[in-house]
């Protein structure tokens, strides 16, 4: 028996109050909520190490009733999590009577694997979803379980990786309990709320209620509450003390009456998607998504919208949808651009539903850029599989209207591109499409690309029979692209023919265009032979019910010129009416190939017409076969589909997340007569890295004697880590001292970190994973949020600005570095094999001349989206002291592929054409303000006005009237009456002044 547990235990202080007590709220269980604790948190901690020799024993108390909750509940099973040095778990829960795991970091569990030898001993990194789930599920055979979290979350900067794993694991077995203790912040000397816990180790402290908030609003049960010791020697009850249970059924039922989800089962897969049917202004994406839905199945899909108008809570209702609002309750986080709420959504949601399968998206406006960046960066569960839809991006639409779009839509198509080759699995619902992008240069060596039609729930066959064809209908908006041109030609070329056949009337359904104005003299002429019926507000139920009602008599000519795949076609097919289509696009994928050859037409005027008119001049009986067969073909084919797709929906394959064995890494940190307070800070940081670095070299860029022996004595004295100096006798800036590391490196990995800044815990681990995970990236980046120099960079602040950088996008980052900043990692080879960075001169920009040289010479830029680093905010810093110039000749510079001219030259048109978008948008700014003022001086002259008329038909007024109309008739007794009037207006404004300045 350990000699040091000589003391007795004692029971808990039970709380006044229970779980039942405090209302859950699925908003707390979050970050941005600081999950649901009222005080300051921290950014980066000291991580704690459990291998100091004390006579403390903490938080014995708790195994105590820990062993007395296992056998009230007949359970052998015990895992302690965070179990430090293994004495507690030892001596509570003896060899003969209990199965004891004790889960940790390696670092902590040295100690527990030499003491006790006969136990088990599991290394995992509990801030991680993909060692959580690995770990966790070798531990399901040891179920029920009792499981203790003592004195572990209060640690953890997210603590929901670990937190669902529990959750999941007691699901397993619902006689599992768990028993949880953390410092309770109201019981501890600190009572300032805006102040950091004094223990630097710890992230944030709840108090009892805040913490028991949290864990009901991650679904768990309260059965037992209140307080105990912190160690043996200590008589205030100041730890927080739950004992937990979990239920499936109240879970689920708790998530129904939140809203998140409207079916009693968990999700298996999330669509995320900016348009939804009858939410907003919707085209064919938000059609898919519903269909999607029902071809995965509604009760397993879960529809995220994410889309600029937030529905009201009855049509969210009643489209069954789940929004950000539902998620979150902070503004910070409502307002991140699409791209990055997208991303805290799906975090969210992987904390409520862990075993998510696919992670669905549209690459339209990149809206999941984030989402396949955090996939490749292995922030997801191993099994989680991002999937991109293809829809129609930039270059769709460019190709479609057959001009360029313009440098406005840069950075969307940028957004597209990443969104698309990020993901694990490509779809493109028409060769066409694929082949489209691949001409663009998009997504060409992609492992996982794939061909599927998008899916429609069809109705049965109907056998009505179609009659004669009175009316053509054109269904699109009046642009080129769906050949509303074409369409108008083609009635005026045939005009005598088709009403010869019997055609009366026009229908044309759609939203009128900017390109309306080049249709009008065609749409007159049309207007001359025909009766025209016009729909520019149909909403798709209104097509459909359109479609329906006119099947038997019209024909709709749907003459799209470079369509994807719409979905038009196919609700016309669905109602039992004929399509003429057009033999281009993606179109001719939709149907089957034996009647697709009886409804499509080549793209020109002549043979549409002739297409049209062959069918409105055949028998009503092969009209009617036609249209049956063409709906039982695109039926059959439909059974294709959702066989490919239920073939997407599976989750990813164990091993397919990269390598296991991490990289190597050395951290270099450029110094140049750094304070030294800001040396201690970034040392501090790394020595508390989840992965410490294998080598730190500090390069010297030739300081002063004293600001380098101030180093040296500083390193010597405080640093534990593995750290060598380079010293330069000339000054080379910071890419001659970066380059100066590079040559010395003998790891996989190099990692910059700027000698004034501070790496957050899992700097070094986020970087090495996302190496691993993208085999090909030469470089890799983590989001960066700025502090100001002289405040706590400890403190967690939502509004400081972080930059997000993209990794991609040649030209758009000529004049806007969206590519990455220095806190970065680098292979070692692949820089080396560039020349490293371009070190000719000390101009600023070097870590944006390298990205560029980078992308330029076709090699990929990985983006880690989380913060990794902070960014101390220094009025010297070299952005804000250094010449600009420099640094852009220094970009043109590192573009690389085409002539050094050329580069140069590009450079000054991109700069040249965002002087002018600049100036275009201040004077379209300017002139806004302009109309707005305007429009309220129109409305203040109406208000005048109306107020004036009403003001003289008023009884007085019209008498002063007449009055003064008849002085008028006589000059020299009105002049008098005008002078004195202006003579009591001077005496009155004189007395005024007299009054203001007594009142002085």
């Amino acid at each position: 028996m350990n000699k040091l547990f000589n003391f007795s235990n004692r029971d808990i202080e039970v709380a006044p109050f229970v779980g039942d007590d405090i209302t859950p709220d699925v908003t707390i269980a979050t970050l941005g909520a600081n999950f649901g604790c009222h005080s300051a948190a921290r950014r980066v901690c000291e991580i704690f190490g459990d291998t100091a020799k004390s006579t403390v024993i903490w938080q014995a108390d708790v195994y105590h009733h820990a062993r007395r909750l296992a056998e009230a509940h007949n359970i052998s099973n015990i895992i302690d999590i965070g179990c430090g040095n293994g004495d507690k778990l030892a001596h509570y829960f003896p060899r003969e009577s209990f199965n004891t795991i004790g889960v940790d970091f390696l670092s902590s569990l040295l100690v527990a694997k030499g003491r006790h030898l006969d136990r088990r001993w599991v290394e995992c990194d509990i801030t991680q979803y993909t060692d959580i789930r690995q770990v966790f599920e070798s531990l399901s055979e040891h179920l029920p379980a009792v499981i203790i979290l003592s004195d572990v979350i209060e640690h953890l900067v997210d603590v929901r990786p670990l937190v669902s794993g529990m959750r999941t694991l007691m699901r397993r077995n619902e006689r599992s309990r768990l028993v949880v203790s953390t410092p309770d912040r109201s019981r501890l000397e600190k009572t300032e709320i805006e102040d950091l816990p004094n223990n630097r180790a710890h992230v944030r402290e709840w108090n009892l209620e805040e913490l028991i908030a949290f864990f009901i609003s991650a679904g768990f049960c309260v059965d037992r509450c209140g307080w105990t010791r912190m160690n043996q020697f200590d008589e205030s009850f100041s730890t927080s003390y739950l004992e937990l249970s979990f239920s499936t059924t109240h879970y689920l039922d708790w998530l129904l009456d939140a809203g998140l989800i409207y079916h009693k089962r968990e999700p298996h897969h999330i669509l995320i998607t900016s348009e939804f049917q009858g939410v907003g202004a919707s085209g064919g994406i938000g059609t898919v998504v519903e269909q999607q839905r029902q071809a995965y199945g509604p009760e397993t899909t879960l529809v995220v919208y994410v889309g600029p108008h937030t529905p009201l809570h009855s049509l969210h209702r009643r489209k069954q949808l789940t929004t950000p609002r539902h998620l979150f309750a902070d503004d910070s986080t409502l307002r991140l651009p699409t791209e990055d709420l997208a991303l805290e959504a799906i975090q969210q949601l992987l904390f409520f539903f862990p075993d998510l399968e696919t992670v669905q998206y549209q690459e339209y406006q990149g809206i999941g850029l984030r989402v396949a960046q955090a996939g490749r960066a292995a922030l997801f569960p191993p099994q989680l599989r991002t999937v991109v839809h293809c829809h129609g991006a930039v270059h769709y639409l460019e190709n479609g209207m057959q001009t360029w779009i313009g440098a406005s839509a840069d950075l969307s198509a940028v957004r597209e591109k990443i969104a698309i080759e990020y993901s694990d699995t490509i779809v493109f619902p028409s060769k066409f499409l694929k082949r489209l992008y691949e001409e663009a240069g998009i997504a060409s060596l992609h492992q996982d690309i794939r061909v599927i039609g998008y899916p429609y729930s069809f109705s049965a066959v109907d056998h009505s029979v179609i009659g004669s064809v009175d009316k053509l209908v054109f269904v699109g908006k009046r642009i080129s692209m769906k050949g509303f041109h074409l369409f108008l030609q083609t009635i005026v070329s045939s005009s005598a023919e088709l009403l010869e056949a019997g055609v009366r009337s026009i229908v044309i359904i759609g939203p009128k265009a900017g390109e309306e104005g080049l249709a009008s003299p065609l749409l007159d002429q049309v207007r001359a032979h025909f009766f025209v019926d016009e729909h520019t507000d149909f909403h798709r139920d209104d097509l459909l019910l359109f479609a329906n009602e006119h099947a038997r008599s019209a024909l709709f000519v749907l003459p799209y010129l470079a369509d994807n795949q719409p979905l038009t076609v196919f609700d016309i097919i669905d109602a039992g009416a004929l399509p003429i289509l057009m033999d281009a696009g993606g179109v001719p994928e939709m149907l089957p190939h034996q009647w697709a050859a009886h409804v499509l037409s080549k793209p020109t005027s002549e043979a549409l017409s002739h297409r049209i008119l062959h069918v409105v001049n055949t028998t009503s009986k092969k009209r009617t076969t036609l249209a049956q067969r063409l709906k039982a073909g695109v039926i059959q084919h439909q059974a294709d589909v959702r066989r490919s797709l239920s073939d997407v929906c599976r989750p990813k394959s164990k091993g397919t997340q990269g390598s296991q064995g991490l990289l190597t890494t050395t951290v270099v940190i450029p110094y140049f007569n750094t304070d030294i307070q800001y040396i201690k800070d970034l040392t501090w940081s790394l020595e508390n890295q989840s992965l410490p670095p294998d080598k730190v070299i500090f390069v010297d860029d030739c300081s002063d004697k004293s600001n380098y022996e101030a180093l040296l004595a500083f390193l010597k004295k405080e640093v534990k880590l593995d750290w060598s100096i380079i010293r330069h006798k000339t000054n080379k800036g910071l890419a001659g001292a970066r380059n100066s590391a590079l040559a010395a490196a003998n790891t996989a990995l190099l990692i910059n970190v700027d000698s004034d800044d501070i790496p957050l815990n899992n700097f070094i681990r986020d970087l090495a994973d996302c190496f691993n995970n993208n085999p090909n990236a030469a470089a890799a980046v983590p989001f960066l949020q700025a502090f100001e120099d002289g405040t706590k960079f400890e403190l967690q602040r939502s509004e400081s600005y972080v930059y997000r950088p993209l990794g991609d996008g040649l030209i758009a980052a000529l004049t806007d570095n969206i590519l990455g900043h220095a806190n970065s990692g680098f292979r070692v080879d692949r820089i080396r094999a560039m020349g490293g960075w371009d070190d000719t001169d000390k101009s600023k920009y070097e870590d944006w001349a390298l990205y560029m040289r980078l992308i330029s010479s076709g090699e990929q830029i990985a983006i880690v989206p989380r913060v990794g680093c902070l960014y101390r905010i220094r009025s010297s810093s070299m952005v804000r002291t250094y010449a600009t110039w420099p640094g852009l000749r220094r970009i043109a510079r590192n573009i690389q592929g085409i002539p050094r001219f050329d580069a140069f030259r590009i450079e000054a048109q991109a700069y040249g054409y965002l002087n002018e978008r600049n100036q275009r948008e201040a004077l379209s700014s300017e002139l806004n303000s302009l109309n707005a003022q305007v429009a309220a001086l129109n409305q203040e002259r109406d208000f005048l006005l109306g107020t004036l008329a009403a003001h003289r038909t008023r009884r007085a007024v019209r008498i002063t009237d007449a009055v003064a109309l008849r002085i008028g008739r006589f000059p020299m007794l009105s002049k008098a009456i005008l002078g004195g009037f202006r003579i009591a207006c001077s005496i009155g404004a004189k007395c005024l002044r007299a009054t203001d300045r007594r009142r002085r």
